[in-house]
């Protein structure tokens, strides 16, 4: 199960943070689709991004909540962590 709860993510410019995505949160449950729908600039991308780490910090800046992978926190984990979760690595826990 995939879990954002009150995922604020920004990017830096020069001295301030630029806040793109605000306090999103959801639950994806095994089985489950979700699709990211909205206008050119909405942060769907950021967002998506931001689930995997794959976001370059900085710029970007994770300003609050968390991100959990079977309970995991992912905002936390490791670099190997990572790639297992991303699908790298063959493990049967990815979002890939």
């Amino acid at each position: 199960m995939l879990a954002i709860e009150n995922l604020s993510v920004g990017f830096r410019q020069q001295q301030h943070v630029r806040p793109v995505v605000n306090a999103i949160s959801l639950q994806v449950n095994a089985g489950e689709t979700l699709a990211l729908v909205g206008e050119s600039g909405s942060g769907k991308s950021v967002t998506a991004l931001s689930i995997l780490r794959l976001l370059p910090t900085p710029p970007a800046v994770y300003l609050s909540g968390d991100i959990r992978f079977h309970g995991e926190s992912l905002l936390h984990a490791s670099e190997q962590t990572l790639r297992g979760v991303r699908g790298n690595s063959g493990t049967k826990k990815s979002l890939a």
